[in-house]
């Protein structure tokens, strides 16, 4: 059926957002924690966060666990982006630092 496509179609393209939405938060969290804990955790307790809000307001809107799942991935790869960009600058910042010495 046509309308099954299309509510399979939204409901995919709401996870991708969600997903896209937590990957500047775990750059955020690379950025401000130190700690690999930290890193780590404050996107999934943020997502849990909103999705028990989402659970206590009742307005509507559906507390999911997918949702936690998909914002948990979401985040994690923005923390690798940023761990993978911080080692390619360091490293480029080392070979500099080589090709300068006299």
């Amino acid at each position: 059926m046509a309308g099954d496509d299309a509510t399979e179609g939204l409901v995919a393209a709401e996870k991708i957002l969600n997903a896209l939405i937590f990957i500047p938060v775990g750059i955020v969290a690379f950025a401000s924690f130190f700690s690999w804990w930290a890193r780590l955790c404050i996107g999934p307790a943020l997502s849990v966060l909103i999705e028990f809000g989402q659970w206590c307001m009742g307005a509507g809107r559906v507390s999911e666990t997918a949702d936690v799942i998909v914002n948990t991935a979401g985040h994690v790869l923005g923390v690798g982006i940023a761990a993978a960009a911080t080692l390619l600058v360091g490293r480029r910042t080392a070979q500099a630092r080589h090709r300068i010495r006299p």
